[in-house]
């Protein structure tokens, strides 16, 4: 029973202590706002607007396809070369002989700092269907909401 009454305070001693330890390592988390928009002429044929969350090591993902169109939305947040990096991917079959992908990442700061990106792509065509200017463009706005403890080497 001694053993007992000595190995017990002893273990509690060392969880209270390490716990901070454990919740201070917790990944980072961000939010972010993505709009993608792909017009023909003028007039919109593919939107994709968006508000999500990821933490660090995890994917958000976006399915709307359908039987005869292929639509996928895609985010994932990392460490790369010790910046925490959030990347997109987006893939939306808009017509028989036209698809769109943007592809994009974004560093994140510090907790609260709003960070952008955004772009434009734009091609005109003579084809038939659908034939003119094809323009897309896509905004990411984003901003990390919880830190995450520095990693040791």
């Amino acid at each position: 029973m001694r053993k007992l009454t000595t190995i017990v305070p002893a273990f509690i001693a060392a969880a209270t202590l390490t716990l901070p330890l454990w919740a201070a390592a917790a990944p980072a988390k961000v939010a972010c706002n993505v709009d993608i928009n792909y017009t023909v002429n003028g007039t919109p044929v593919d939107t994709y607007l968006k508000d999500f969350e990821v933490t660090r090591g995890e994917t958000f993902f976006d399915d709307l396809s359908t039987a005869i169109r292929e639509k996928r939305f895609s985010a994932s947040l990392a460490r790369i070369d010790g910046k925490l990096m959030m990347s997109i991917d987006y893939n939306s079959d808009v017509s028989v002989f036209n698809q769109i992908l943007v592809d994009t990442s974004l560093q994140i700061r510090g907790v609260d700092v709003v960070v952008s990106t955004g772009g434009t792509h734009m091609f005109s065509s003579s084809q038939a269907v659908p034939s003119g200017n094809h323009r897309t463009t896509h905004a990411l706005i984003c901003h990390r909401l919880a830190d995450e403890a520095p990693t040791t080497p």
